[in-house]
């Protein structure tokens, strides 16, 4: 039977960001939107704790919350396949930036996305899935490291990494995204030499809230789990504390 209030629950977040973008607060609603998909994406994972072990397994330790966001968007909204694009003009940046004596792949991959005129935004229409990326650059399929740090640059992880964690804990934008972006596209900026910004339209974002929740739901349903099952979201502190009082028993 499908959780009506639970999906409820998430769905009124996304027409509440949307109110608040409406009002000219769209850091704010971006900010609810993303903090709303990272928690969807905690309780998918307290629901369904074989496929946290399958993960960690694959990716050889605990999933991070931003491949969290990723891989919840892959499995319950697949009609959304745009949270699945990397951005490869902030990855290859950022690899000439970070790993430059290695970069010469980057060098073509931004060669095709960055054109000469220098008011020209870069070509956000050409990010692609890490599969059709790997074909273009095979150096990426051809390094774990490197393969694992392009899944970072999806646009789902990147609004877990430059969205919500920015606002969550500072409340305010990351330097590597911009405001500009209006609806539901996506747009790169060179706002500084050498440094080009990253943008996620607002209704994107709380599109991307609302399929997921559909689509988790009705997997919920499918699998006879009710959401939360029993979650205690205290928890993660509630352990800590119990195990620094643990120490003092210890020590008593």
């Amino acid at each position: 039977m499908v959780d009506e209030a639970f999906e409820r629950h998430f769905h009124r977040r996304a027409d509440l960001a949307d109110e608040l973008v409406g009002r000219g607060l769209t850091v704010d609603g971006i900010g609810l939107a993303a903090g709303a998909l990272d928690a969807l994406g905690a309780i998918w994972f307290h629901d369904f704790p074989a496929t946290v072990e399958e993960l960690s397994r694959e990716l050889g330790g605990n999933p991070p919350p931003s491949i969290r966001l990723a891989r919840m968007m892959a499995r319950f909204a697949p009609t959304e396949p745009s949270a699945q694009l990397v951005a490869v003009v902030s990855f290859a940046e950022d690899w000439k930036r970070y790993a430059s004596e290695t970069a010469g792949p980057a060098e073509k991959l931004l060669a095709r996305r960055i054109g000469e005129h220098p008011n020209e935004l870069p070509r956000s229409y050409l990010d692609k899935p890490l599969g059709e990326l790997i074909d273009e650059c095979p150096e990426i399929g051809a390094s774990k490291p490197l393969r694992s740090l392009a899944a970072e640059y999806t646009y789902a992880a990147m609004l877990y990494r430059f969205y919500r964690c920015p606002i969550l804990h500072l409340t305010a934008p990351a330097h590597r995204t911009h405001g500009f972006t209006v609806d539901d596209e996506v747009m790169y900026m060179r706002l500084r030499p050498g440094f080009t910004s990253i943008s996620f339209g607002p209704a994107l974002v709380t599109r991307w809230l609302g399929v997921a929740a559909t689509g988790y739901t009705r997997g919920c349903a499918a699998a006879s789990v009710h959401p939360p099952k029993d979650m205690d979201p205290a928890g993660d502190a509630e352990e800590l504390l119990k195990s620094r009082w643990e120490r003092v028993a210890k020590r008593a």
